[in-house]
Parts: structure tokens; C-alpha cells; sequence
């Protein structure tokens, strides 16, 4: 359905354009039933052509059409069905670590060096990670999430994503990873060269009606697209 709604943007590109005429009955019921979806092809027809828009458009439609993977359950030490069939793994609340031996111990290590670099982490922040392999290269996905204590809006929550390699090395100089909202893409991130980083770091803010998909790209188009993140937790915190 999304390849087949892309072929159809130079189409759609046309404000005279009428969806009926163009939109075969499956996509116009996926369309019509979609306001996000509608709202978007909408904007798509007052805006000049921009190849970024594919990009844009491909995330949002898994945000407006796959289920997301709850993170608001790691709080309680849970994880939901979804995180189940895609392997992720709970880790244990964080401590000093000395050590890199395990995936636990990694993590610790890497929380210690972000709250060095000022970063603040509450105790209450729980993680999980996932081992991806993109184009024969293993990659480890490690999350954290936590809700932000706000007196302007009580139900915000952030996470924070690291990537990294299975075997600590240096991350490859063509990869990229890519959050996305279910308005645009936030955040590009690719490697430094000149440093040679063994993780990507980024974190991201928002409220409880907020979801989050994640993307991993190599430069030649190779990506990995993991399920939206959404945040709640269930039960009051």
C-alpha cells in the first residue's frame, strides 16, 4: 500500500487533482478512513516538490498504520506483546558499572557516561534492548524511557536511544539513525568521522498521544524500520 501510494504522488502532486480519480477503492478506504493520512495529501498538494517528502511520508505512514510497542510498561518490568515477538530484552534498573562483559553491564557503563556529559537519568528510568542485523552488520538498539515529572503537562515522557555495534567496535561511517513523529522527520543522525563513534546518541521528548518511529539506514538505501514507540504505562506512576 505505501509504494503504491508513493508511485502515485506525481499524480497527487496536482491540487486539481480529485483522490476519487486517482485512488483505487483499498487506497481510498485507506485514505479516507486515515484523517492524518487525508490531512497530509492535502498539504502534500500545496507544497512544491521535495524528494524529502518521500522520506516523510514513507515514516508517517507506519506511525498512522503499524501497532506500537508500549514503553510505558517497562516501568512496571513488563514488556508488551509486541516487544515480545520482536526480542527485545528488559534490563535491570542501573547501577555502577566497571566493566563491559554483558549487555547489562554495557548499558551501565553507557548511563554512567551520559550522566557525565550532564545528562540526567531519574532511578525510575527502566531500558531494554534489541540485537538488528542491517546488511550483515550486528547492531545492538538499546532504549531507555521515563516519565518527565512537568507541572505544565503531567503526562510527557522521553526516550533515549543508543546504538551501537554487538561487539563494541566502531560503528560504520555510513549508517544513520532516524526518528520520526507523526508530523515530520526530528532528527537525522549519522556518524563523525573524525571520532570514530562506537555509539549514536539521542534523545526525544513528548506527551502521552505521542509516538515515535525508529529507523537505522545505510547510505545505500539498505534501513530498518522498528515499530513505533508509544508511552502508557497503564497505571498511575
Amino acid at each position: 500500500m505505501q509504494s503504491k501510494l508513493i508511485a502515485l504522488f506525481p499524480q497527487l502532486q496536482s491540487r486539481e487533482c480529485e483522490l476519487w480519480e486517482v485512488l483505487t477503492w483499498e487506497q481510498g478506504t485507506a485514505v479516507f478512513t486515515n484523517p492524518e493520512l487525508l490531512h497530509w495529501i492535502y498539504n502534500y498538494q500545496q507544497q512544491a516538490p521535495n524528494s524529502g517528502l518521500k522520506t516523510n511520508f514513507k515514516d508517517l505512514f507506519k506511525l498512522w498504520t503499524q501497532p506500537a510497542l508500549n514503553v510505558g510498561r517497562w516501568l512496571w518490568d513488563e514488556l508488551d506483546e509486541l516487544a515480545q515477538e520482536f526480542s527485545w530484552k528488559l534490563l535491570p534498573s542501573f547501577t555502577p558499572a566497571v566493566a563491559m562483559r554483558s549487555p547489562t553491564e554495557e548499558f551501565q557503563a553507557i548511563i554512567n557516561q551520559l550522566q557525565h556529559r550532564g545528562v540526567e537519568i531519574p532511578s525510575q528510568a527502566r531500558g531494554a534492548y534489541q540485537d538488528l542485523l542491517l546488511a550483515g552488520i550486528p547492531l545492538r538498539l538499546y532504549a531507555m524511557t521515563w516519565h518527565l515529572l512537568s507541572e505544565s503537562d503531567p503526562h510527557l515522557w522521553t526516550l533515549l536511544l543508543v546504538l551501537g555495534t554487538t561487539s563494541q567496535n566502531t560503528l560504520p561511517s555510513h549508517l544513520k539513525l532516524r526518528v520520526s513523529d507523526q508530523t515530520s522527520v526530528l532528527l537525522e543522525q549519522g556518524i563523525n568521522q573524525e571520532q570514530g563513534d562506537t555509539y549514536l546518541f539521542t534523545r526525544v521528548v513528548g506527551t502521552w498521544d505521542e509516538k515515535f518511529l525508529v529507523s537505522v539506514s545505510l547510505i545505500d538505501g539498505v534501513e530498518i524500520n522498528l515499530p513505533p514507540f508509544t508511552f502508557y504505562p497503564g497505571r498511575a506512576l
